[in-house]
């Protein structure tokens, strides 16, 4: 009963901040990778690591944003 209903409203909003969110983690990952900086100056080997970590934890949230979109249509 209550799973065939459609969001609305911020229900709507939302998906739409987690789709940001997941942009906003793989630009993140991408400028430590590329300045080797994230709060404090990061050596090569660290700065890859939590750069592609940071940009795979934003693939994720983009995974799971499309999914509530596809599941929100």
């Amino acid at each position: 009963m209550l799973q065939n209903r459609k969001p609305q409203g911020l229900s709507q909003v939302t998906v739409y901040i987690r789709a940001l969110t997941a942009l906003g983690y793989i630009i993140m990952g991408i400028y430590v990778i590329k300045r080797q900086w994230l709060l404090v100056p990061l050596s090569v080997n660290v700065s890859y690591a939590m750069g592609i970590l940071v940009v795979l934890y934003g693939c994720f949230r983009g995974w799971t944003a499309y999914h509530a979109f596809k599941n929100q249509n």
